[in-house]
């Protein structure tokens, strides 16, 4: 759903409703707006490198700005920022480009994959190790130094190797025409959306310093922005922490004992809301943020408590990523199994890519079997649901076309899927407490 098992990341997510940090960042863009009006698009890259640099360094000291952020109901604070961030992110960010700037040298696209294959396995084992403590103590035991590591809080690491290992494809790739060192390190250092996304593409990246941004101070832009970001903020502030107090997650409803029915289903449809209202309200800041510095970020969700069926909500709910997997898991995924076991019919073959597309996304949410299976629940209702649309396409594509402009049908879908997604949410907590949940 979201980076949901790293608590530090989350966290620092929230930083964007604290005052001094808009503070600071509306400093940032008057003098990044007035730099850029005078410097070719390097300068420009230079002048972000630089910011950005400057933000993160603060969650590696003691912060400029007072680091106070909310989870729930619990306030977190953090004096003495995060230990060692700073100096891993620029090792981190100085290995990618290094590497790139290596296959950008090499002309033959075959001859880039080993670099692709290092690079992409240094930043898949750097998660490993910095992120996953069961993973890595089924890997090396139980090694003291593993203990270390993780005590590092490394924020968004997860949404820097997405960005690290995009670059790596995109240089592969050969559509990069123009490297440049410069413009990759602002990409991968850029600091908006570093905590939890949204996940933006260096292609993208590069294509929006082609072209000249002037309206910021357009009164009507100006008022967009101030709207969202006011909406982003009062969803973490006052919606986030409604619906957590009334979900399963909170103190409270557990202390009550088992819960009935009705009360089991409005606690989990809490649930849903909280992880919706708390991660779609920080998309809206960094979004807001990310255009006043001429940078655009995709959007992350498009009203996913409507959608009619679970393809749908993969399709609103955290895009940036269901696109990301979709591109760098599922196609390659496909496109192995239609050449080595071309005797699978497709819709079986694209119903076990999205299987396994969906378990690794499980398995990025958290090292637990929970999300893990959590990952399998969604893979297997978007493989079912598949090869329903598929059967009802083609043995009968006329009542499929009735229905779906079938008012009725829509709204059942809408509450069949939300009920989908909402009760599979028992599926990220301990077995136990689901268990005492459900009164079993």
């Amino acid at each position: 759903m979201g980076e949901s098992s790293n608590e530090t990341g989350q966290l620092m997510a929230n930083v964007v409703v604290d005052y001094n940090f808009y503070l600071l960042v509306m400093i940032a863009i008057v003098v990044y707006r007035m730099a850029v009006k005078h410097l070719p698009s390097r300068g420009q890259q230079t002048v972000l490198i630089v910011l950005s640099a400057f933000f993160l360094a603060q969650f590696s000291k003691a912060p400029v700005f007072t680091v106070a952020v909310i989870h729930g109901f619990k306030f977190y604070w953090l004096p003495n920022g995060i230990p060692h961030f700073f100096l891993l992110m620029l090792c981190y960010v100085a290995g990618a480009v290094g590497i790139g700037a290596m296959m950008n040298r090499i002309k033959e696209k075959q001859q880039r994959r080993p670099l692709l294959l290092i690079g992409s396995a240094l930043a898949v084992g750097t998660l490993i190790l910095f992120k996953y403590d069961s993973y890595t103590h089924v890997l090396f035991g139980e090694a003291s130094w593993l203990d270390e590591l993780s005590a590092w809080h490394w924020v968004g690491l997860s949404y820097t190797t997405f960005r690290g290992i995009d670059f790596l494809l995109a240089m592969r790739s050969g559509r990069v025409k123009e490297f440049s060192i410069i413009a990759s390190l602002a990409y991968m250092l850029f600091f908006v959306p570093i905590a939890a996304g949204p996940i933006n593409r260096y292609q993208p990246f590069l294509k929006g310093y082609k072209k000249k941004d002037d309206s910021l101070w357009d009164l009507i832009r100006l008022r967009d922005n101030f709207f969202r970001a006011s909406i982003g903020i009062l969803k973490i502030l006052f919606l986030a922490k409604w619906a957590y107090y009334n979900s399963i997650l909170a103190d409270e409803f557990a202390a009550a004992g088992s819960p009935s029915f009705l009360e089991l289903t409005w606690g989990l449809y809490a649930y849903y809301l909280f992880i919706y209202f708390d991660f779609s309200g920080y998309c809206d800041c960094v979004i807001v943020i990310a255009n006043c510095f001429g940078i655009t970020l995709p959007e992350n969700f498009r009203y996913p408590i409507i959608s009619s069926s679970i393809q749908d909500f993969w399709n609103r709910w955290h895009i940036s990523l269901s696109h990301w997997c979709r591109d760098h898991f599922f196609f390659p995924i496909l496109t192995s199994l239609s050449k080595r076991a071309s005797w699978i019919p497709q819709i079986v073959a694209s119903s076990i890519a999205i299987f396994i597309t969906f378990a690794i996304i499980g398995a990025w949410h958290g090292d637990t079997i929970y999300w893990f299976l959590y990952g399998c629940y969604h893979g297997l209702g978007l493989a079912v649901f598949q090869i329903y649309n598929h059967l009802l396409k083609a043995y009968c594509p006329d009542f499929r076309d009735r229905m779906q402009q079938n008012w009725v049908y829509k709204a059942a879908m809408i509450f069949i899927t939300f009920n989908f997604v909402a009760w599979g949410l028992l599926l990220t907590i301990e077995f136990e407490k689901a268990a005492m949940l459900m009164s079993l």
